[in-house]
């Protein structure tokens, strides 16, 4: 079986965008350009926020008397678990191609990502203002990061530590 390398050029249109999310859903190769990426963050969002004011709106139709949700709200809040459980996989693959489109080796992404887990993981634990420092600034990374351009950060550096954490030119 070839396997198929995910790899978008030009200007992408939110068809392509959506046929590149699913083409590689479990495919954490290639390259996602930040359209690319945009348009699935997109299109995630507005699809969770359909989702959680539809729940809203059945929560308010909740009869006082009755502490039991609806039906209604039974179904927004399980098609918010599938949507998010259809989409995280694959937004993980793709946040991974847009990163490497950037000019993040695997392993820089990894690196970042083992961080951002830590940090993000012990929170609750230490409730320490240094952790929430770390995890906001990873995100914050994380995020400017998908914006920058294609091969922002890639090196001719020959330093094993920059070409560890960058892509070579």
């Amino acid at each position: 079986m070839m396997k198929v390398k995910i790899e978008e050029t030009g200007r992408v249109t939110m068809k392509a965008a959506l046929q590149d999310f699913f083409k590689g859903y479990i495919d954490f190769s290639g390259r996602t350009t930040r359209a690319g990426f945009w348009w699935m963050v997109l299109l995630v969002a507005v699809v969770e926020l359909i989702l959680m004011a539809g729940m809203a709106i059945s929560f308010s139709m909740i009869s006082p008397f009755s502490k039991a949700p609806s039906v209604f709200t039974s179904i927004f809040f399980m098609a918010m678990i599938v949507v998010w459980l259809v989409a995280i996989i694959p937004m993980l693959a793709l946040t991974a191609r847009r990163l490497r489109d950037a000019g993040l080796s695997t392993a820089g992404i990894i690196i970042g990502w083992m961080i951002y887990v830590a940090a993000f993981s012990t929170i609750a634990s230490y409730d320490s203002a240094v952790i929430m420092f770390i995890a906001i600034l990873m995100w914050l990374i994380a995020f400017v990061l998908t914006l920058i351009p294609s091969n922002t950060l890639v090196t001719s550096s020959q330093h094993r530590l920059l070409t560890s954490i960058f892509r070579r030119k």
